[in-house]
C-alpha cells in the first residue's frame, strides 16, 4: 500500500508537471501573435459561468447514460461581477483550501 501511494505521488507530480509545460508553451508560441482581447491563450472576456453550466450538463448526461444517475451540479454566479483590475482575495502562496471563499461539501463551490 505504501508502494502504491509513493506510485501515485510520482505519477501526480509528473503530470502536473507536464500539463504545466504544455500550458506554457502554448501560452508563449500564442502570445506571438497580437490579438485583441486576448494575451496568449488567456482570453479576457470569457463568459465562465456559461462554459461551467454547459460542461456540468454533459458531465451529468454521462453520468446518467454511464451509470443511471448523476449528481446535481450547482453553478453559482456567472463571473460576470470579476473585474481584472481587482487584486485577488488570494494572497500568493496560499492555498485554496484555506480560501474562506471556497466551501466543501462533496463539491467544490467557488463564491467570487
Amino acid at each position: 500500500e505504501d508502494v502504491r501511494k509513493e506510485v501515485d505521488h510520482i505519477l501526480d507530480r509528473f503530470f502536473i508537471k507536464r500539463i504545466g509545460l504544455r500550458f506554457l508553451l502554448q501560452h508563449y508560441i500564442e502570445a506571438a501573435e497580437t490579438r485583441s482581447g486576448v494575451s496568449g491563450i488567456i482570453h479576457s472576456d470569457v463568459q465562465v459561468g456559461r462554459i461551467l453550466r454547459a460542461e456540468a450538463q454533459e458531465a451529468r448526461r454521462k453520468c446518467r447514460e454511464l451509470y443511471g444517475v448523476a449528481p446535481e451540479v450547482v453553478v453559482v454566479g456567472d463571473g460576470e461581477d470579476f473585474d481584472p483590475a481587482m487584486p485577488s482575495r488570494m494572497s500568493p502562496g496560499s492555498s485554496l483550501y484555506e480560501n474562506p471563499n471556497l466551501s466543501y461539501d462533496r463539491q467544490f463551490t467557488y463564491v467570487p
